[in-house]
């Protein structure tokens, strides 16, 4: 018996084609999920940087506050109200010791956006926060028996016991001097 004749062994034109095709739609499949993985991967370097400033402002501040120096004369005065409070403290510099410096914390907007700031007489700002609804600071006048937390400071010999900042009805206290 004769075996009919076949054509020669190999692949369609179709057949490549629609190879192509299902390779030409892999490629496209694998980029797609490398950039959102590559999107994703920057994404969490940011939030751990914003995370890592944000850590190392509240040490700094916390620093700054523990730090702080009580008046010395009007110049040198600890005052504060709702918004902001200046004060004078030791500030690190880059020769390995401290200086004398004014800190300034406040609550103001920056590009449309509630931010909590500090700001140094070195030139240096920090945000402490951002992108909250309400923010208020306070000041620790009494801590006995719950303590006693008002609105300003102005006081032209002492220094509050602590700052408090309140932010969206969380408060945060921060010590003064070494007392706190």
């Amino acid at each position: 018996m004769r075996r009919p004749d076949r054509g020669p062994a190999g692949f369609t034109l179709l057949e490549v084609v629609v190879a192509l095709a299902i390779t030409g739609l892999v490629v496209l499949g694998a980029r797609a999920v490398l950039a959102r993985l590559g999107d994703d991967a920057h994404h969490l370097a940011a939030t751990a940087a914003d995370d890592d400033r944000e850590a190392n402002a509240d040490r700094l501040l916390r620093d700054l506050l523990g730090r702080a120096e009580a008046p010395l004369g009007q110049a040198g005065r600890f005052a504060g109200d709702p918004r902001v409070v200046r004060f004078d403290t030791r500030c690190d510099v880059p020769a390995g010791w401290q200086e004398r410096c004014t800190a300034e914390l406040g609550v103001v907007e920056v590009n449309g956006v509630p931010t909590v700031g500090l700001t140094l007489s070195t030139g240096e700002a920090v945000v402490l926060r951002r992108g909250f609804g309400r923010a208020v600071l306070r000041y620790l006048y009494d801590p006995a028996n719950g303590g006693v937390w008002v609105n300003r400071w102005s006081s032209a010999v002492s220094l509050p016991w602590a700052v408090g900042v309140e932010v969206d009805g969380e408060l945060t206290i921060l010590p003064i001097g070494e007392r706190g």
